[in-house]
C-alpha cells in the first residue's frame, strides 16, 4: 500500500491504482485532466508507484488547457489518419492559441475537409479507449497471478532471453551462467543469492 495525500486528503491506496481509479472512488466531485504527482505532470492513467503527494490539474487551470489541446492534437491524428490512411503526418505540439501539424498527404487538405475531420474528432471523443499502460498490459497474461520475477538465471553461456517473460522480467536481476543446467548445482546456487542479496535495486527509478 502507498500513502497518497490529494486535496489535503490522506488515502492508503493499493498497487496498480491509476490516479483516475483514485479519484473516480474518491473524489467523485472533482472534474479534472491531468495530475501533477510528486512535481511531476502526468496523465489520469498513470499507476500510483510509490508513496505520493498529487495535485489536481483542473480544465480552468493554465496547465489544464495544453493538456486539453495536447489531447485534441491527438485526436486530431487519431481522425485525419482514419479519412487520410496514407496522410504522413510528422509533428504536432501545442502552441499558445492551440496546435498544428506538419502533414504531408496526396491531395490538399480543404475547409469542407477540417469539418469531416472535426465531426469525426467529436464522435472518437466520446467513444471510451483503454489505456494501454503496465496495468491493464500487466491483467491480460498469462501470468496475471503470479508475481513477476526477481531473479532470472540463465545458463548454457547464452546470453539472452529468447522471448521469455520478455514483460515480467522488465525489473528482474538476470545472471547468465556459462554451465549447462545439469551441470548447475547448488553451489552455484547460493553463490548467485549471495551475490542478488547484495544487490541495490532501483525497480527503473534513478
Amino acid at each position: 500500500m502507498y500513502k497518497v495525500i490529494i486535496e489535503n486528503r490522506k488515502f492508503d491506496v493499493a498497487k496498480n491504482t491509476s490516479i483516475e481509479d483514485l479519484i473516480n472512488v474518491n473524489l467523485p466531485d472533482i472534474s479534472c485532466v491531468a495530475a501533477i504527482v510528486n512535481d511531476k505532470k502526468v496523465d489520469l492513467s498513470s499507476l500510483i508507484e510509490e508513496d505520493s503527494s498529487i495535485k489536481i490539474i483542473k480544465a480552468s487551470d493554465p496547465d489544464g488547457l495544453e493538456v486539453i489541446r495536447h489531447t485534441c492534437a491527438h485526436v486530431f491524428g487519431h481522425a485525419l489518419k482514419q479519412i487520410y490512411p496514407n496522410a504522413k503526418m510528422v509533428i504536432g505540439p501545442t502552441i499558445d492559441n492551440g496546435f498544428y501539424y506538419d502533414i504531408h498527404n496526396a491531395e490538399s487538405i480543404s475547409e469542407k475537409d477540417l469539418k469531416s475531420i472535426e465531426s469525426l474528432m467529436k464522435k472518437l471523443s466520446k467513444k471510451k479507449k483503454s489505456v494501454v499502460n503496465e496495468k491493464n498490459l500487466s491483467k491480460n497474461l498469462q501470468t496475471k497471478d503470479i508475481p513477476d520475477p526477481d531473479l532470472l538465471i540463465r545458463t548454457g553461456n547464452t546470453k539472452r532471453l529468447s522471448n521469455f517473460l520478455l514483460w515480467q522480467l522488465a525489473y528482474s536481476e538476470i545472471f547468465f551462467e556459462k554451465k549447462l543446467w545439469p551441470a548447475f548445482n547448488e553451489k552455484d546456487y547460493n553463490r548467485i543469492i549471495k551475490e542478488y542479496k547484495n544487490i541495490k535495486r532501483n525497480f527503473g527509478k534513478i
